[in-house]
């Protein structure tokens, strides 16, 4: 999620009610941490507002060195509860403020090889995987690149607790909703599955 304040004019606090454009979040897709905005500016078409948006958003998630693809990835298997209550120097900092958590991710919790994925470790998928070794060392940026944009789609396994092909096969119901998409395995398990004890670590 983005600071609201980043998309309206002449900055201001997030809430929506400061500036020239009024501010609205929607939420989308199988975890709260995949945000739509729309802005509602007055003359502006829609074409004009969604090339306003996907820029700034574009712009916003350049700053810590990913594509808007890649961020959105990131957070769509992001545990906030996970990364909050593991970490009492974010909580004091952040309290409930969700956007906080996941700027403070991208921009400094990756590199710092801190937990904030059940489905995501930096030091295991470096250890289990010796072209991933061979082509990026141990560095956490680069790896968590690699998973979304290809190791979750190739079905690798990045942390102990999560075996996308094991969940895949035992679960009906998630094989009818998801067919071979294996990425939506992955975020299943993040926003439901292991709410939901679900296994993903042993065939049933």
């Amino acid at each position: 999620m983005l600071c609201l304040s980043y998309l309206k004019e002449g900055g201001g606090d997030s809430s929506g009610t400061s500036g020239r454009n009024d501010v609205s979040v929607l939420q989308s897709g199988l975890n709260s941490a995949t945000t739509v905005y729309a802005l509602h500016a007055g003359g502006s078409t829609s074409g004009e507002i969604r090339a306003t948006w996907n820029h700034n958003r574009s712009a916003h998630f350049t700053r810590y060195g990913y594509a808007a693809s890649e961020a959105e990835l990131i957070l769509s298997i992001f545990d906030y509860d996970l990364y909050r209550n593991s970490y009492a120097d974010l909580m004091n900092a952040f309290g409930d403020n969700r956007s906080q958590y996941e700027d403070h991710l991208l921009g400094y919790g990756i590199n710092e090889n801190r937990k904030w994925s059940p489905v995501y470790e930096n030091d295991y998928y470096f250890s289990k995987y010796t072209d991933l070794k061979n082509a990026f060392g141990n560095n956490p940026q680069q790896l968590l690149k690699h998973f979304v944009n290809n190791g979750m789609n190739e079905g690798r396994q990045a942390s102990p607790g999560f075996n996308v092909q094991i969940y895949k096969g035992n679960y009906i119901d998630l094989q009818n909703a998801f067919g071979d998409k294996l990425i939506s395995y992955y975020q299943h398990f993040v926003s439901y599955g292991q709410k939901e004890k679900r296994n993903a670590v042993t065939p049933t």
